[in-house]
């Protein structure tokens, strides 16, 4: 099908024909298929039109939840759909591919990363460099209405897309309204 329905009307969200959304995965772990498309039309009803037809199933469904003392509200489960397009555009380079170098130090034992580059672990031979932000132990930073591309560095411990690390009290600190797109590791990360 190349028709969307949503949960909340994309006229009163500002939605507008050019454009572009994504759809989340809904299979089991994080699994499956996201997809990208630009809406063409908005009917009066609030469904989308689509540029392409819809290749994978985003699953919508009411799900028993089961919670002790037999509280048992449904819970809604449905694939999340984003609005990509913004006016300001963060994008890294091309992701590069690096590989892993044994002799770097464990950021964290036992997680088999490292703060310093591409750690060689059980499970990895390479890492996948992209563009990453941090604000670090005061300042400030503010991002909001953005998209940010290629980013995050899979395998390399601290590097993300969006990151507030360790400002303690920031009243002006912001990340709002950001699409995140293209990414490895971790979109944003506050701690």
């Amino acid at each position: 099908d190349e028709t969307v329905k949503l949960m909340h009307d994309p006229n009163l969200m500002g939605w507008r024909v050019g454009d572009r959304i994504g759809i989340a995965p809904t299979d089991k772990t994080s699994s499956g298929h996201g997809e990208a498309f630009t809406i063409i039309g908005i009917d009066k009803g609030g469904s989308l039109m689509l540029d392409k037809r819809v290749q994978y199933v985003h699953e919508a469904k009411f799900a028993p939840a089961h919670t002790p003392g037999g509280n048992n509200i449904p819970a809604l489960m449905s694939a999340e759909v984003i609005n990509l397009s913004r006016n300001i555009i963060i994008t890294g380079d091309e992701f590069r591919h690096v590989p892993c170098d044994s002799s770097l130090p464990e950021a964290i034992p036992g997680e088999e990363t490292s703060t310093q580059g591409c750690r060689c672990s059980s499970f990895r031979k390479a890492c996948t460099l992209g563009l990453h932000t941090a604000a670090m132990h005061g300042g400030t930073a503010r991002i909001q209405n953005t998209r940010v591309e290629r980013c995050g560095q899979r395998g390399i411990e601290g590097k993300y897309c969006l990151h507030f690390h360790k400002l303690h009290d920031c009243p002006t600190c912001l990340f709002k309204s950001n699409a995140i797109e293209g990414s490895h590791n971790r979109g944003i990360i506050i701690h």
